[in-house]
């Protein structure tokens, strides 16, 4: 965080304000981030975006100059670097106690993330709302709702026994009435989430080599379907033996894997 002091005029007296700055993906707070979707999609002017992300009233923005205006703006250029890797999620809990997963994909396996990669390519070409209200389905769980019985989610307690597995086509109904800026910023988070996969396992997740404006931003992307019959074969019973382990897990293994064929030309 950097501290930057703002002097303005209120009421014929000029007022000193301290505002702290990310400088950081890690560091934004989940409005913020809200706020930076909001731009990228095109909904209202720079002066509403400043107003958000630095929590000051518009009238003041307004009463700025253009150079005052570009100068904060300036402040948080590294916003339009999205090849930048970041292991969280900066929308921890959406409406209706839908919990993100926790930093580095803690608790999340193999199946889960599959789902919402799969969901996730398809809205990259679709643009249909109900691919990426999919796509936030497998990310955002209950506590009592797992992808497989025999996995506990990471937040149940104790009192919680009804355990169930997700429903998605249910609950992408349920996400309709979410904010659009709000699922946005959920996609632009996952492509965060896949930049830094594809610096701890760039075998399996491969790095892109340019870095096209957002919203054009394509990174190769995994074929599952290939890559886990390769790994898991014709041996059915192990197959969901495989998806229930942790998502790290299986990447690790698998990058190794590709890794160990690759240095032996398989």
């Amino acid at each position: 965080m950097r501290k930057v002091t703002l002097e303005y005029k209120r009421l014929l007296r000029w007022v000193n304000t301290d505002i702290m700055v990310p400088e950081s993906w890690r560091e934004l707070s989940a409005s913020q981030f809200v706020a930076v979707c909001h731009l990228y999609l095109g909904d209202g002017s720079e002066e509403s975006f400043i107003s958000a992300f630095f929590s000051l009233p518009l009238g003041i923005i307004r009463r700025m100059d253009s150079y005052h205006r570009f100068k904060l703006s300036e402040l948080v250029q590294w916003i339009s670097d999205f090849c930048a890797p970041h292991n969280t999620f900066l929308i921890p809990e959406l409406s209706g106690h839908l919990y993100a997963p926790d930093p580095k994909l803690k608790g999340v396996c193999l199946q889960q993330f599959v789902m919402a990669d799969t969901f996730f390519i398809r809205y990259m070409s679709s643009k249909d709302d109900m691919d990426l209200n999919r796509m936030i389905s497998c990310l955002y769980l209950r506590s009592n709702e797992c992808f497989f019985i025999e996995q506990a989610p990471t937040r149940r307690h104790w009192w919680n026994k009804d355990l169930k597995i997700l429903d998605i086509e249910e609950r992408s109904g349920e996400l309709s009435s979410l904010n659009k800026d709000l699922r946005y910023a959920i996609f632009l988070n996952f492509i965060l989430i896949k930049n830094w996969l594809s610096k701890a396992f760039p075998y399996l997740f491969q790095e892109s080599g340019d870095t096209p404006p957002v919203k054009k931003h394509v990174k190769p992307h995994v074929n599952w379907i290939k890559v886990l019959d390769a790994f898991v074969g014709d041996k059915i019973t192990e197959y969901d033996k495989f998806l229930m382990l942790p998502a790290t897990t299986a990447f690790r293994i698998m990058n190794t894997r590709i890794m160990e064929g690759l240095k032996h030309g398989r």
